[in-house]
């Protein structure tokens, strides 16, 4: 529980960051924050978890958010290059060829 309220909390804080900005997505991400540690607090409260066993929930949501980040900044830089596959080596812009109808 303590992992994927991590996660997804601040995968859509950081989500919002992106589409809204920096003041929103800070406050987004404050209270995905607090969110997941509510989530973790009340996993030791209940007894379902010890406190490493929270710790270590969130290392490995951190892990695999990190991941995602690093992913989605591949394959956005990839799409940004792909658009140039009309320049050729030479920088001459060729026309790129149509798919023919069905």
């Amino acid at each position: 529980h303590s992992m994927k309220s991590f996660v997804v909390y601040l995968a859509i804080a950081l989500v919002i960051w992106r589409l809204e900005g920096r003041r929103v997505g800070a406050g987004a991400v404050v209270l995905a924050i607090l969110l997941a540690v509510s989530v973790g607090i009340s996993r030791i409260y209940l007894g379902a978890h010890w406190l490493s066993d929270v710790i270590g929930g969130y290392l490995a949501g951190a892990l695999w958010l990190l991941l995602l980040v690093a992913a989605s900044a591949l394959v956005s830089r990839l799409l940004r290059s792909g658009r140039s596959d009309a320049t050729a080596g030479d920088g001459e812009v060729r026309p790129v060829p149509s798919r023919p109808a069905r």
